[in-house]
């Protein structure tokens, strides 16, 4: 899919501005370059050929693809769509990426995950009564994810721990590697085909016909960009999903804690596949759940994907600050679907001095597990 599929959609933007009132960056920087209407802009420049200035990458990398825009546009023009696609053109004319996303895909080639870690060291995180995992016979894989496997372990682990203790079959892939979301999003579709390709070659190998994840960037890309790229599906669910369908048929069962807790949704989640009741009604099982203003397709980004946090850091630690302090006049505890935004609104709440507490929600849904 390239830049010419999307001509008709590009031209047509009116700039009625109705994106800028719900953009996250614009909103926190006050930018017009930072912008879905000046993204649009830099779309037509590269489509045209024409010279690409230092602003117009700064612009399309410091785009979270939250689908904000894409929501409030009258017209409907897939914005963040438009922005990955910009992103891959940029990559071959040399533009791109970033220098801290080079050092991302720099770890992803040599060290099999996104974050640097040691690949020794990606199952420390598991208990040892579920090491048989690894090697299991089973047609259904749990991917755990690279952040999960080196930076928020209590989500793998009681992630894990629920779906043990429910009697859901599935296995681990001992050598698991990077979804190859980083490389979708900094625009280097060529080896991200290699990187699927290597994982399904897996998959086929292990007979595995589902796969689980935690992950919301693991989710996205296997549901969307593998067969976009790599042409073809993948069964996937996030692991909401999952939990969902056995509460519904009463296999899990839960306690009230009397803990009151808001609920953050992932854009990538929500936005892009209306993910917005499973988690919500597993998690009112469980607790006292308690709205934000802002929720469902109205949620604001927690700022971190699509790269944005690894070379805008200040910005989008900026962004969770703000959905930090919407959490806070609701609950002391707020819990979300995504690794990344877990990752990021804890670290706004840290360095903020905010007296609220960011959790996975497997974490609070352990808690109260019958």
């Amino acid at each position: 899919m390239g830049l010419e599929d999307f001509v008709e959609e590009i031209y047509s933007c009116d700039e009625c501005n109705a994106c800028l009132h719900v953009c996250p960056t614009y909103l926190t920087t006050g930018n017009l370059y930072h912008t879905p209407v000046y993204r649009l802009k830099v779309a037509k420049n590269v489509l045209e050929g024409k010279p690409v200035q230092n602003q117009m990458v700064e612009s399309t990398y410091f785009c979270t693809q939250c689908k904000a825009c894409e929501n409030v546009c009258p017209k409907k023009i897939r914005i963040p769509k438009i922005v990955g696609v910009v992103r891959a053109k940029m990559f071959k004319l040399g533009y791109g990426p970033l220098p801290p996303h080079k050092k991302i895909l720099g770890s992803i080639f040599k060290n099999k995950n996104s974050v640097g870690g040691s690949p020794g060291k990606r199952w420390e995180w598991l208990p040892e009564i579920y090491k048989p995992r690894l090697v299991k016979d089973s047609s259904t894989l749990f991917f755990v994810g690279c952040l999960p496997s080196y930076l928020v372990k209590d989500a793998a682990i009681t992630s894990v721990k629920v779906l043990d203790k429910v009697g859901v079959d599935f296995r681990f892939l001992e050598d698991e590697g990077c979804c190859g979301a980083p490389l979708v999003n900094f625009g280097d579709f060529e080896n991200a085909e290699k990187i699927f390709k290597e994982n399904l070659d897996k998959f086929d190998n292990l007979g595995i016909k589902k796969i689980l994840v935690l992950c919301v960037g693991c989710y996205r890309t296997f549901r969307e960009s593998y067969p976009e790229i790599a042409g073809e599906k993948v069964e996937v669910y996030h692991i909401a999903q999952i939990l969902y369908e056995l509460w519904e048929k009463g296999k899990l069962k839960f306690k009230k804690t009397g803990k009151t807790f808001t609920y953050h949704d992932p854009c990538h989640l929500g936005r892009y596949f209306g993910i917005y009741m499973e988690p919500r009604k597993l998690l009112e099982s469980s607790g006292n759940l308690v709205e934000m203003d802002r929720v469902k397709e109205n949620s604001f980004c927690c700022g971190a994907d699509s790269g944005v946090r690894a070379a805008f850091k200040g910005p989008s630690v900026k962004m969770a600050t703000t959905r930090i302090e919407e959490a806070e006049k609701k609950a002391n505890l707020l819990t979300t679907t995504c690794p990344f935004c877990l990752f990021n609104l804890n670290y706004s709440a840290i360095k903020s001095g905010k007296n609220i507490q960011v959790k996975y929600f497997t974490e609070i849904l352990l808690e109260s597990l019958v």
